[in-house]
């Protein structure tokens, strides 16, 4: 089905409501139908949305899962995601130290979430560089059925 741009638009006013941000490849919209959620449109150039699922996806029930920002829903194509709307850092409460996937670190791309720091766009990321980093390191295994 192809929507007109009149049906587009109405379509988009009807879930999004007024922007709340914006930066190289994403805008941020409010949700207008849950205050606690944001509406991010993906321009497709480098695919922060995708990214950003399957990150979550991936670490949600890991330790690093605490310091992400959870993404609710993403569409059949990645252009758009809808994700737990976070509230500003207070000055003086961004933490020391952060998961080195972090590549992106502005005070605008962290915020709070159920009382803790989360990063909220994690889309552009160093998870490739820290892999590359921990695949020449070597750990110990034990060969159970071939000893």
């Amino acid at each position: 089905m192809r929507l007109s741009d009149d049906s587009a638009t109405d379509l988009f006013r009807l879930i999004c409501g007024p922007e709340l941000g914006s930066g190289q490849y994403r805008q941020v919209y409010e949700h207008i139908f849950d205050k606690k959620l944001v509406v991010k449109h993906d321009s497709g150039t480098n695919w922060s949305n995708v990214n950003e699922f399957q990150i979550w996806c991936e670490f949600r029930d890991t330790p690093l899962g605490k310091w992400l920002a959870p993404v609710e829903w993403i569409s059949p194509r990645g252009l758009w995601i809808v994700q737990a709307r976070t509230k500003p850092i207070p000055i003086g409460k961004f933490p020391k130290k952060v998961p080195a996937l972090f590549a992106d670190l502005k005070p605008s791309n962290w915020g709070m979430y159920k009382g803790r720091p989360v990063c909220h766009d994690y889309g552009n990321h160093s998870l490739y560089t820290v892999g590359r980093a921990s695949v020449s390191q070597l750990k110990p295994v034990v060969w159970e059925h071939h000893l």
